[in-house]
């Protein structure tokens, strides 16, 4: 509104010397008293007033594209915050892709399964998908605990198991797990909610900002002691997973829309190239 403004009283200001031109003009062969040298509107004036308003309109022009670009800059920008390291293994944060594929001992002390996925729900609680295996790792059989049931174990500051108090047989009996309807058991098993996010299927997808950019890869997701995602680590740069910089981000400030494209995050990518990258040496 502003730009707009500015730039219809620079125009008005183009047509006020048009407009006495064609006073002057209408008056030709009219017997029309002859106005005084002094009063007459000249050619240079006419000249002066023209530039001055062809530079009014410039600059206004320049103005409204300043302040366009900037709201489009801020709309790019938006509020996300990269974060730390120590934020990301705050609240007992943990690498889900870390979590993935470890060992869980049951009640008896012996392996029952492995964590095939982590899938969070719409309401924020999370599941553990577990895997018995199968016979020769074919078709294992998928089955859902409750993320907190599961007690993780360290050695040297790393996840080396979790825990479950339930046996191999408990499991067995426990109601099967599908990520579709098309699934061989899913008449009888519990179906994954379309609402619901798998983190297996999520780490490795493109990441794009709202301007449709691509800009960075997934490539892990912490998680607190409930399962629930707190952050996403993304990738961006580099060739091959060389050179490339790692920065974090709130998972809440990161879109996931089931079968929308991929997910989005509100920052540009001169964002991430000013960014220092994480340095993961730790992980959990």
């Amino acid at each position: 509104m502003k730009r707009f403004l500015i730039t219809s009283v620079s125009a008005f200001a183009l047509m006020v010397p048009a407009m006495a031109v064609a006073d002057m003009d209408s008056g030709k062969g009219a017997e029309a008293p002859q106005a005084q040298p002094s009063e007459n509107y000249t050619l240079d004036e006419l000249g002066s007033d023209i530039g001055e308003g062809v530079e009014a309109t410039g600059n206004a022009i320049e103005a409204g594209a300043e302040e366009t670009a900037e709201a489009v800059d801020n709309a790019l920008t938006g509020e996300t915050e990269l974060r730390t390291v120590a934020e990301l293994q705050a609240e007992g944060g943990l690498s889900s892709s870390n979590a993935i594929g470890k060992s869980v001992i049951g009640s008896a002390g012996e392996e029952i399964a492995t964590v095939h996925d982590i899938v969070v729900l719409a309401e924020g609680k999370a599941q553990a998908i577990l895997s018995d295996g199968g016979i020769l790792g074919v078709a294992p059989r998928l089955t859902a605990v409750s993320y907190s049931s599961l007690t993780p174990s360290f050695e040297d500051r790393s996840l080396d198991h979790f825990t479950l108090a339930a046996t191999a047989q408990e499991l067995k009996e426990k109601q099967a797990f599908v990520y579709a309807q098309d699934n061989a058991e899913a008449a009888n098993a519990e179906l994954m909610a379309a609402s619901s996010t798998s983190i297996l299927e999520l780490t490795g997808q493109e990441v794009s900002n709202n301007a449709g950019e691509e800009i960075a890869e997934v490539k892990d997701i912490y998680i607190d002691d409930t399962g629930a995602p707190r952050h996403v680590l993304l990738g961006t740069g580099g060739f091959l997973d060389m050179g490339e910089k790692i920065v974090a981000v709130d998972y809440d400030d990161m879109t996931v829309e089931q079968g929308a494209g991929g997910p989005t995050v509100n920052l540009t990518r001169a964002q991430l190239e000013a960014a220092a990258s994480l340095e993961l040496d730790a992980q959990r």
